[in-house]
């Protein structure tokens, strides 16, 4: 009888003592740079337009569910490796892998909708694509770093080659 006692109180006791959910957050989105692990298919006659420096901004809200898990909500407007302004527009999930006095990483996926351009002649196309990741943010997540896998994608004639994207994140907002 006493150890089923024992049992709530110790239960209790570590809901106590564990970590307070943080609040969900608004964060800038500092779009930066792509490494592209094959160059597409028209690189050659377009290399001078090839750009790997990719501008653009967006916004990523934050959702913790509890202490590993949260959702992200991201949605901006960024300068394309093949210099087209084009928008994505998101929504993930993302798991807690490690956390300590240097901040948090997570390991995560998306669902990501993406206005991109497909040739360097200003042709764009509508792309839903499942996009893995892999966040980092700085004690307080006061800023951050987000690595992003984008796939290959065929459409036509052009082929657009996996990519290693680069994004800095600040924390805008608690709420």
């Amino acid at each position: 009888m006493k150890k089923l006692i024992f049992i709530p109180l110790i239960i209790l006791s570590k809901i106590a003592l564990s970590e307070e959910l943080k609040p969900p957050h608004l964060d800038l989105q500092l779009s930066g740079f792509s490494y592209h692990l094959e160059k597409p298919n028209d690189y050659e006659t377009n290399k001078e337009n090839w750009n790997e420096i990719n501008q653009g901004i967006g916004l990523q809200y934050v959702e913790p569910l509890n202490d590993k898990w949260s959702n992200k909500y991201f949605g901006g407007r960024i300068k394309d490796s093949n210099r087209f302004y084009g928008w994505y527009l998101g929504i993930g999930k993302e798991y807690n892998i490690y956390s300590g006095e240097y901040g948090k990483v997570n390991i995560g996926a998306s669902i990501t909708l993406m206005h991109r351009g497909v040739d360097f002649k200003g042709k764009s196309a509508l792309i839903l694509a499942p996009l893995p990741n892999l966040s980092f943010t700085a004690p307080e997540e006061k800023f951050g770093a987000n690595i992003v896998i984008i796939p290959k994608v065929n459409i036509d004639q052009y082929s657009s080659p996996w990519t290693i994207f680069f994004q800095i994140t600040t924390k805008i907002k608690d709420f």
